[in-house]
Formats: structure tokens, C-alpha cells, sequence
């Protein structure tokens, strides 16, 4: 394990024939399960109103990750956008 609290999405390849290789699909779900996973992880250190932000977030992100379908560009990028919001919100870079 490593300090280093930056996502690494960036630095990800997707793998060559998978079955949304070259899609952004791959790469927003990949997302939204790193930052659900942080989201739940923070939960248990949580208290008040930062517990039940992060308890709504928890709950958007997994009806996102149910939600989202490749193809759907718009759903994609409010997906992207709901990260970045959440991941902001916990102070993480990205």
C-alpha cells in the first residue's frame, strides 16, 4: 500500500477484446466502483452531517453502477460528474 490518494484511472488500459474495450463504459464503471469503495470505506469514521452526505453518496453511486449502459453518453458523464463531486467532497484529488 502506497500514500498516494490520487485516482489512477488515468494511468489505466483497458484490455485489448474485452467486451467494451476502447469504451469510456469500462473506464466510468471502474470509476464509480473505486469511488464507492472509498466512500464506503470512509463511512465507518463518519458522524453527523459528513455521515449522512456520504451515506446519500453511497446510495447514488450504487443506483449508478446499476444505471449506467455503454452507448449512453449522457448517463456516462453525469456518472463521471457524480464522482468528481464525491471525491471532492472527501478532499481527494481528481
Amino acid at each position: 500500500m502506497n500514500d498516494r490518494t490520487d485516482p489512477i484511472l488515468h494511468q489505466v488500459t483497458p484490455v485489448p477484446g474485452g467486451l467494451y474495450a476502447d469504451s469510456s463504459y469500462e473506464t466510468v464503471l471502474s470509476e464509480v466502483r473505486n469511488t464507492l469503495g472509498s466512500v464506503s470505506a470512509a463511512l465507518p469514521d463518519a458522524d453527523g452531517e459528513r455521515k449522512a452526505a456520504l451515506e446519500d453518496f453511497r446510495r447514488r453511486l450504487a443506483r449508478t453502477q446499476t444505471e449506467i449502459r455503454p452507448g449512453d453518453d449522457d448517463g456516462l458523464r453525469a456518472a463521471r460528474d457524480l464522482c468528481t463531486t464525491v471525491r471532492r467532497y472527501m478532499g481527494v484529488a481528481g
